[in-house]
């Protein structure tokens, strides 16, 4: 097996790999800064310095002349991407039909190769402040910063500590400052939203597992959880049909539920004269009304 590295549509390096991954990775995907820690020889996080733009993931082998097209006309390399992030719309949000929306942190939104893309600092003080909590980071460089402004910067100083520990002692203990008005879990994962008043309707694949608890079972190298897991795909692929609910926006209570035979396709619900309409990726046109 080899993997080559190509910067700009030219080829920058090559290696060989003893063979392909044998199980899913405990950590996920990162770009730009490895924030989970290392995974191998090199100091964590690893920072990337420069601009990202128009990320892509493709299940197959590329070809030179394909990678080099890419980069300058922006054509697919192939019809089914996994992963499409475009950083158009100032977010890391999967433009594909997988859905595989990550989060984006610690980067500026400029002017990409095509439309947006993403500057990156390698700044290991940010890294780990956005591990511990960003506005630690804040809290702190305003101290430093008011502690050379002389008696009544000190004082500053010493407040914006004492709310930079305060915040720490609240993550610690699994509080924030933000205050939900609800902090329900949903069943699903949305596909397609509409409000109606304070009326939220929410369709999409069933939600089976708790991130956080399926992580530390991964981490822990639990052999159930990969039955977990493979229920969970089955369902994001339509294997258990979906999910339709009415959820009052005030205090996140379900107030309706009806189970869909099928998948909502993407964004493809709406409401007009008292009536719901959902598409689905079976070619359907569904109408709720009274």
């Amino acid at each position: 097996l080899e993997m080559r590295l190509y910067v700009d549509g030219e080829e920058a390096g090559k290696g060989k790999a003893s063979g392909l991954l044998t199980k899913d990775p405990a950590q996920g995907l990162d770009i730009g800064a490895d924030t989970a820690g290392s995974v191998g020889n090199y100091d964590w996080p690893f920072g990337f310095t420069g601009v990202i733009d128009e990320v892509r993931l493709y299940f197959m082998a590329a070809t030179a002349k394909q990678v080099a097209d890419r980069f300058m006309t922006e054509a697919e390399i192939d019809a089914d991407p996994r992963l499409v992030v475009t950083f158009d719309d100032g977010t890391a949000r999967d433009m594909s039909t997988y859905r595989n929306n990550g989060t984006l942190e610690g980067g500026t939104v400029v002017d990409g190769h095509f439309g947006k893309g993403v500057r990156l600092s390698n700044n290991p003080a940010r890294g780990l402040a956005n591990r511990g909590g960003r506005n630690a980071n804040r809290a702190g460089g305003n101290a430093a910063g008011n502690q050379a402004a002389g008696p009544k910067g000190n004082n500053q100083a010493a407040n914006n500590q004492a709310g930079n520990n305060q915040a720490g002692k609240n993550a610690a203990a699994g509080q924030s400052l933000v205050k939900p008005k609800w902090t329900a879990d949903l069943p699903v994962y949305a596909r397609s939203m509409v409000l109606a008043g304070d009326e939220l309707f929410i369709a999409g694949p069933l939600d089976m597992i708790d991130e956080e608890e399926t992580f530390k079972k991964l981490s822990d190298r639990d052999e159930g959880v990969q039955q977990l897991l493979a229920a969970q795909d089955d369902a994001l692929n339509g294997g258990v049909g979906g999910l339709l609910l009415s959820i009052e926006c005030g205090t996140g209570t379900i107030g309706q539920r009806i189970e869909l035979g099928t998948l909502p396709s993407w964004d493809g619900m709406a409401g007009a004269n008292g009536s719901l309409f959902l598409t689905t990726l079976d070619g359907q046109v569904l109408c709720y009304g009274k």
